[in-house]
């Protein structure tokens, strides 16, 4: 970690292996841990949490948090054993350090390359999404234009209906495009309207 000065704000903007690693440099010294979140003024539960976040307990024996059990999701890791011998001297501290912070690198690496293999199926699955809509958006289905013999059965009638002009010019201009004949084009198109709207 280099510099031990630490406080309260420096802490919270380290991450969980720098805040252990800050820890574990302190353990080499011969400090206990309730000694060093008194010196630099640390929140107890914070430190607690980042502890507990990567699979240490406290050791009220050594005055110190050690590895305890691995994620369980991590199967592949030898988990340290619980540790209830006072250690002696700072030369078991640095090899137990070592051990300790090179299975917390490797927990924290499998779990970040399992957070980045989420993001990425999430931001394929994203992709897929924005090509699909790019896809269909140029995509207009055309229905076909169908006379139902419903609608052209029974006798043919003469009415008189009053249709405002912008209505009937688009249905004039419509039929143009067609071979039936308007009164079976009308006839469909009052069907569909009735078998819609009539229950």
């Amino acid at each position: 970690m280099g510099c031990i000065c630490m406080n309260r704000e420096d802490f919270k903007g380290l991450s969980d292996i720098e805040r252990v690693d800050f820890f574990m440099s302190e353990y080499r010294e011969g400090n206990l841990h309730s000694d060093i979140v008194k010196k630099h003024g640390l929140a107890k539960n914070t430190v607690a949490d980042t502890f507990k976040r990567n699979g240490y307990l406290y050791n009220k024996s050594i005055g110190q948090y050690v590895l305890q059990k691995c994620d369980e999701s991590v199967a592949t890791i030898e988990c340290l054993e619980s540790n209830t011998k006072v250690i002696p001297n700072k030369a078991v501290v640095q090899k137990s350090y070592n051990d300790v912070t090179l299975k917390a690198e490797m927990i924290n690496t499998i779990s970040w390359v399992k957070e980045q293999q989420e993001k990425q199926q999430e931001q394929e699955q994203l992709f897929e999404w924005i090509r699909k809509q790019i896809n269909n958006e140029n995509i207009i289905e055309v229905c076909k234009l169908e006379i139902d013999e419903q609608a052209t059965k029974g006798e043919v009638v003469g009415r008189t209906f009053k249709a405002y002009s912008d209505v009937l010019d688009k249905f004039n201009k419509f039929c143009e495009g067609y071979t039936y004949k308007k009164q079976d084009i009308l006839s469909q198109a009052l069907l569909e309207f009735l078998n819609k709207y009539d229950g």
